[in-house]
């Protein structure tokens, strides 16, 4: 997941799976709500990619965009939607 804006080509704030991080395991939808309250952020201003349709459902069904990245096409996809998505969500 996502959130903040991208400086200098890394992410501003990234969150793994792991429950020693934040105690919690996709695609449960409290992984995804734990991080966006602990950032103060909405889901309509974060994204998630993932390769697993599940955790990219869970994302999705809290608001959140998804980018599902299973394939090679997708991963193409998936550069010109992001430009799109961060040019929309600047803060």
């Amino acid at each position: 997941l996502v959130l903040g804006q991208i400086r200098m080509g890394f992410f501003a704030n990234l969150f793994g799976g792991n429950k020693k991080e934040i105690a919690r395991i996709k695609p449960n939808v409290d992984f995804f709500e734990t991080i966006l309250k602990a950032e103060n952020y909405s889901a309509e201003e974060a994204f998630f990619t993932d390769d697993k349709i599940e955790n990219c459902e869970a994302a999705a069904s809290l608001g959140i965009t998804v980018f599902n990245l299973a394939n090679f096409n997708q991963i193409k996809e998936f550069k010109k939607s992001i430009k799109v998505f961060l040019k929309n969500h600047k803060k």
